[in-house]
């Protein structure tokens, strides 16, 4: 069984002295002063993901406003000790967990992989930035020990997230209405959904191999839970420009596009432009001589199609 191996190794590393010493120093400072504060949140979350509700894009926006506050409060340095503490907490529990949600075997080894970069996290990376609930990788540590993401390789989906009904608005009159037929007859409602972004610490997989994999984890994932309508993206990289301008960045959207993918193309903004341009120089020297001009995309692959596609691959390979 993929428990079998997945949880030894997940126990070597938690064992590990210098993340021990680390989760100490951490549990001293959060349990002094927020002991209570800590019960009622562990009782949160596990709440949070038994509910079939929306989840926000900030776990912590799903949850009463008193966690955030508290963080708020604290001085960076402090914050960073108690995120640590609450998702070195959410680790411990992670063993018996993964048992009990019974996931499908892939995903459950991909564990091993995000328990090193997210003990690493706590070791290695200052306190203060890992505390920054908007920008470091806390929330996406939370999420993933909490069981309300999932890693896969170099991608991380979140599970139960809805479309913004923005998804059929502010387009014009015609490409509204293709995006709420859309919604309506094929996605049949705005959610739930599986959302998929990329994890910077797990880049060694983002890669096409590592693509088809994570589809492939998805559909069974879906397989096991009938509620989900499909799978979101939003990023420059689904822009149709990014085949001619980067087309080593093709696969991306390839996949989905030739099965039945749907897509969105939502507009230009300051952060879809950095993140275009951070990596490439080809992609900056095309901006800067005024013949690239990055936009964020919307893609979804209604459960139907990414189903269908993963049958037909898994018959021919």
């Amino acid at each position: 069984m993929s428990t079998d191996i997945a949880i030894p190794a997940i126990e070597q590393m938690l064992a590990d002295d210098a993340y021990r010493q680390k989760k100490q120093q951490c549990a001293q400072f959060a349990e002094e002063r927020f002991s209570s504060l800590l019960a009622d949140l562990a009782r949160d979350i596990d709440t949070l993901h038994a509910s079939h509700g929306p989840i926000s894009l900030y776990v912590l926006d799903s949850l009463p406003s008193v966690y955030l506050d508290t963080l708020a409060a604290l001085s960076p340095e402090e914050s960073g000790l108690l995120a640590k503490h609450i998702v070195a907490s959410r680790l411990e529990a992670l063993p018996a967990n993964l048992i009990t949600w019974a996931l499908p075997p892939g995903i459950v080894l991909q564990y091993i992989d995000a328990v090193r970069y997210m003990t690493q996290s706590i070791v290695s990376q200052g306190d203060a930035e890992y505390g920054d609930v908007r920008s470091s990788y806390f929330d996406r540590d939370l999420r993933l020990t909490s069981g309300l993401s999932l890693p896969l390789g170099a991608q991380i989906i979140d599970l139960r997230v809805w479309a913004p009904r923005t998804l059929y608005r502010n387009k014009g009159l015609v490409e509204n209405l293709r995006c709420l037929l859309f919604v309506k007859l094929h996605l049949r409602g705005l959610g739930p959904l599986v959302r998929i972004h990329a994890d910077s610490r797990m880049a060694g997989s983002f890669n096409e191999e590592g693509r088809i994999a994570c589809f492939l984890q998805i559909a069974q994932l879906m397989a096991l839970m009938p509620d989900i309508r499909g799978f979101i993206g939003t990023s420059w990289y689904y822009d149709p420009q990014v085949k001619t301008i980067s087309p080593k960045l093709a696969y991306l959207s390839r996949i989905p596009m030739e099965n039945g993918a749907f897509l969105r193309v939502d507009g230009s903004g300051d952060i879809h432009t950095q993140r275009a341009l951070e990596r490439s120089p080809t992609r900056r020297q095309l901006f800067e001589e005024g013949k690239y001009k990055p936009v964020c995309a919307t893609m979804i692959w209604t459960r139907e199609k990414l189903m269908e596609w993963a049958r037909k691959y898994e018959r021919s390979h």
